[in-house]
């Protein structure tokens, strides 16, 4: 049996000096914004090496870790001579978010492809671990579920498997995918009338709202329409968050291997939904084409919502714009 101990941290105290005579119970209260905290802390007794604040310390570390990484923009993995570096720059957390999601799968087929970003992740990712003091194993392991059972999910793995007679200790972060960077979400801004049955959110999510640029709560989603609703309002996010519209329009717009890239990455989208190439609206905008996306993916959320009891259960469950980081160590 253990200890759970959740934090949620201040916007304000990124910035603040923290005192080295802090425990680090207190200082996961103090880092950075709009992260929870979840550890468990197993009963072990005195075993220094196996501290369980090791593994808060770990997700302090990757939370507050600042780090740039390169990396060439290919759907494949595949780079030539004629191929642009571009660069990412976040905390080791929001890296891992964005990588996830870039690189989710529905039903098992590849949904985004990004293996060129999720590989200098896990590099920027390890560099980060063995900075880490103590005598310690870690894993970093990560998870994209927008709503469960719908097939849609992303998630990687940075370090080896705690044997199973190991002590581990874990800790947990919830990561909102999208927080100034450069595969992060934006609020999805677009409609595709021709793609039932995405046009359900116009019904469901308030005029009002969208005109002020504000989110309907997945609640009031519920409150207004049943699971077909939420179905829409569902894999709109989901969507906007794979394919954030103002980064994914002004990378269609380059003449650089970043808009092949893109492109590319719909394609896959598209597959994994059992559609053909020459069916995606390919030349058209990114607000029709990531709708298009929307409308078709809205079916396996809708699935998905009515295997739960209620519609209202369902939105309490779905997590389209959060990706959770855990941590675990233990002794070698």
């Amino acid at each position: 049996m253990g200890i759970v101990i959740r934090c949620i941290a201040p916007s304000a105290a990124q910035n603040r000096a923290i005192s080295t005579v802090l425990d680090a119970a207190i200082f996961l209260l103090l880092v950075s914004a709009a992260i929870g905290l979840l550890y468990t802390v197993p009963q072990t007794g005195d075993d220094a090496r196996a501290d369980p604040d090791v593994a808060a310390e770990t997700t302090t570390t990757l939370a507050t870790s600042i780090a740039t990484i390169d990396y060439v923009p290919t759907a494949d993995g595949d780079a030539d001579s004629s191929t642009t570096n571009r660069s990412d720059r976040g905390t080791i957390t929001e890296l891992l978010a964005e990588t996830t999601v870039a690189n989710a799968e529905l039903r098992g087929e590849a949904f985004t492809r990004a293996p060129n970003h999720e590989a200098a992740v896990r590099n920027a990712t390890r560099r980060t671990i063995r900075r880490i003091d103590g005598d310690v194993e870690v894993q970093v392991r990560t998870r994209w579920r927008p709503l469960s059972g719908s097939g849609l999910r992303g998630g990687i793995v940075v370090g080896p498997s705690p044997p199973a007679d190991a002590d581990v200790h874990a800790a947990t972060m919830r990561v909102p995918v999208g927080t100034g960077t450069s595969v992060g979400a934006a609020r999805p801004d677009w409609f595709a009338p021709t793609a039932p049955p995405w046009t359900e959110l116009e019904t469901v999510e308030s005029a009002d709202d969208r005109r002020f640029g504000r989110r309907t709560s997945l609640e009031t989603v519920t409150a207004r329409g049943d699971c077909r609703g939420l179905a829409g309002v569902l894999a709109a996010r989901a969507v906007g968050t794979a394919f954030p519209p103002e980064q994914t329009a002004i990378a269609m717009r380059e003449e650089s291997n970043a808009a092949e890239a893109i492109e590319t990455r719909y394609v896959t989208a598209g597959r994994a939904l059992g559609l053909r190439q020459d069916g995606l609206p390919l030349n058209d905008d990114v607000r029709h084409l990531s709708g298009f996306l929307a409308g078709e993916l809205a079916a396996p959320f809708q699935a998905a919502c009515e295997g739960y009891e209620t519609p209202e259960i369902a939105a309490s469950r779905a997590a389209p714009e959060i990706v959770t980081v855990s941590v675990r160590t233990w002794s070698p």
